[in-house]
């Protein structure tokens, strides 16, 4: 079954995974039904997020909570997800098998201007530069209440054992996304196939709007069925090419 890769995995020069006890600090929760008017709820939980303890992460479900198989009948092992907090913004990981080598899934990650259609976080996309491992693209987001912010986001590549990891953040915020941050981490899991690992902790900026923990669970499971659903049809299609 899949599992979530040790902290010994790692790359050496990447910086060391969080410890038991970090992952184990928790933010104290807000009673949802306090009365407050926007502005003052805004501006009290955002001061009590600038006050927690930076980088702070905690998991909220249990680390291997196995998800409905999605995607190719052919890959026998359905992702696992893990749900997390990092300063105040909810977030998930989520880990799974795709067709494809390491190098076949780095190429559609990298695939700003086609993936709108077939990624679930963004309704458009476009690459506005590249200069070595480092892409900026322009992304725009579905939003709540009418909010459909566009964002700069910055993506970085780098090896990782036998395959690459791609950090990305957001570059510049809009209204309505504080932030969508995140990784993902691509290894070789047998004859053209790989095991993916994708973190991402969104913030809308507004905590009324705020993504959910069901929204990221529910986020990721389908990112994870589009993305075996779309590998097999790039693969067919660079074979007639």
């Amino acid at each position: 079954m899949l599992s979530f890769p040790k902290p010994h995995q790692r790359s050496p020069h990447l910086p060391a995974s969080k410890t038991n006890k970090e992952h184990s600090e928790m933010f104290g929760s807000f009673n949802r039904q306090i009365f407050l008017s926007l502005p003052l709820a805004i501006a009290f939980l955002e001061g009590c997020a600038h006050n927690a303890v930076e980088n702070t992460i905690t998991i909220s479900a249990p680390e291997n909570q196995v998800l409905d198989n999605t995607g190719s009948q052919s890959i026998s092992e359905p992702p696992v997800y893990r749900s997390l907090v990092k300063d105040g913004a909810n977030g998930g990981e989520i880990v799974f098998n795709s067709p494809g080598t390491p190098d076949d899934l780095l190429a559609m990650f990298l695939d700003f201007d086609g993936e709108a259609a077939h990624r679930p976080w963004r309704t458009a996309s476009k690459l506005l530069s590249h200069q070595g491992g480092l892409y900026r693209v322009e992304a725009r987001y579905p939003g709540r209440a009418g909010i459909n912010p566009m964002v700069v986001l910055a993506h970085e590549v780098e090896p990782m054992g036998e395959g690459y990891l791609i950090k990305f953040f957001v570059e510049k915020p809009a209204f309505g996304l504080k932030k969508f941050d995140g990784e993902y981490e691509i290894q070789p899991h047998g004859r053209n196939l790989s095991q993916v690992r994708e973190l991402l902790f969104i913030h809308s900026g507004l905590p009324m709007v705020n993504a959910s923990a069901a929204d990221l669970k529910n986020g990721l499971a389908e990112d994870a069925k589009m993305i075996r659903e779309w590998m097999p049809k790039r693969l067919a299609l660079s074979k007639n090419q």
